[in-house]
């Protein structure tokens, strides 16, 4: 895998994350989507024009966990603690910041950061490397029914 697909994977990380936990998928009005969700049957997402099935549903929470399982496993058993700070700063938390930023945060020099932040990519680049980037549905339509 190369760094682009980590990124990707970094980036969409909180996203697949929180489908995980809130049960977004493919909605069909007669079935129910993710029904292993914790608000499962309490609140399905319905998006417009999209139409899917209980299997399809599964396939996507099944995915999105595999997903989820195996980008925080490597960064808690493949990165050192400084990596995954980076890691973490740069990509994961709700304000991401530059490895500019990091660097001053940290009172390191940018150059330093930088090394820092290759080398995780590098790390997770084999740990990650039989991981495709799944698709996520687009969230800016659901309608959430209470």
């Amino acid at each position: 895998m190369n760094h682009d697909k980590v990124i990707k994977l970094l980036k969409k990380h909180r996203s697949y994350k929180f489908a995980v936990n809130n049960g977004v998928a493919p909605f069909v009005e007669e079935e129910v989507g993710m029904p292993f969700s914790s608000n499962y049957g309490s609140r399905p997402p319905r998006l417009p024009g999209m139409r899917g099935t209980i299997d399809s549903s599964l396939e996507d929470f099944r995915m999105y966990s595999r997903i989820v399982r195996q980008v925080e496993g490597a960064l808690n058993e493949v990165l050192d603690d400084q990596e995954r700070d980076v890691i973490r700063m740069k990509y994961l938390e709700r304000n991401k910041l530059t490895l500019e930023r990091i660097a001053e945060r940290n009172h390191m020099h940018k150059n330093t950061v930088t090394a820092i932040h290759k080398r995780a990519l590098d790390n997770l680049s084999t740990a990650l490397m039989f991981v495709d980037v799944p698709e996520i549905i687009e969230l800016d339509n659901v309608v959430i029914n209470l």
